[in-house]
Parts: C-alpha cells; sequence; structure tokens
C-alpha cells in the first residue's frame, strides 16, 4: 500500500494530465545512461539554442569547446546534467575521457577531443574513458589499471 506521493496527488486527475506530469521524468530517465560525452555534447548544444552560449560553447571552427564563465557553469549548468556540483569533478571527467586543453593558437584554452565536434554527435557517442578498451589485461594477472587510469591523464 505504499504510494508515491505522486501517485496519490494524481490518482483523481485526467488521464491527460497525468501523462503531461509524468513526461519530464521519462526524459530525464531517458538521459540517465548517458556517457558523459553524450551529456556534455547535448549541454552545449541546449546552452547555444537557449542563447546561454555565453557560458560555454563550442569554438567557431566546431573542434573545440570552451567554458567562459566557470562560475556560472558550475552553478547553472553543471548541477542541471550531472550529478555532481563541483566544477574539479566535471574537469576530472574530461580528462578521463581524454579531452585535452588546446594550447596554442585562437582556440587557446578550449578543450579538445578528436571525435568530439560540432554538430557530430554520432562521434561523441564512440568516445570511451581513456583505459577502457578491448585490450587484454597486463601480463601478471594484477590491476587492470582502472583506478590508476586518472594518474596518466592530461
Amino acid at each position: 500500500q505504499d504510494h508515491h506521493p505522486h501517485d496519490v496527488a494524481m490518482a483523481g486527475a485526467p488521464p491527460s494530465e497525468i501523462s503531461l506530469s509524468v513526461e519530464p521524468e521519462r526524459r530525464r530517465r531517458a538521459y540517465r545512461h548517458e556517457s558523459f560525452p553524450m551529456k556534455l555534447h547535448r549541454l552545449l548544444t541546449t546552452l547555444e539554442a537557449e542563447g546561454r552560449d555565453n557560458i560555454a560553447s563550442f569554438v567557431p571552427d566546431g573542434t573545440a569547446f570552451r567554458i567562459t564563465q566557470q562560475a556560472l557553469f558550475q552553478q547553472q549548468v553543471i548541477p542541471r546534467y550531472f550529478r555532481h556540483t563541483k566544477f574539479r569533478s566535471f574537469s576530472r571527467q574530461l580528462n578521463m575521457y581524454g579531452f585535452t586543453k588546446v594550447a596554442e593558437g585562437s582556440n587557446i584554452g578550449a578543450f579538445m577531443h578528436p571525435l568530439f565536434l560540432k554538430n557530430r554527435p554520432d562521434l561523441a557517442a564512440k568516445m570511451e574513458r581513456v583505459g577502457e578498451t578491448a585490450a587484454p589485461a597486463p601480463a601478471g594477472g594484477g590491476s587492470t589499471g582502472k583506478d590508476k587510469s586518472d594518474d596518466n591523464a592530461g
């Protein structure tokens, strides 16, 4: 007999109201198992569509992205898309997926990855965490190195 408060509140509602109120939750669930690169691509695309690309955006040629307002990014964007709220955790994820910081040229300071391109979410879907390829385990039967992969990233 345990009911979710939402179930009780909607018990007498017309079917159209029930489906409308549940839809945002279904959308959230659909993205729950989305990879970090896919979430990142979606959030950059959404920020641009909302006219908030002053916070973070792809660079003009689409080969990297830049976070221009880190404080706003941490306060408004990270909690909306990720389970954490710290920029440091976001940065760690970038490293785990092999993003690097552009060191020279017009995109200096932006983050890039060969498979992370504007208008190409299909490529972002192919990105994997560094060290999680189908390579054979190291000789000697020891650790797979997953716990130490952060030490070698970036």
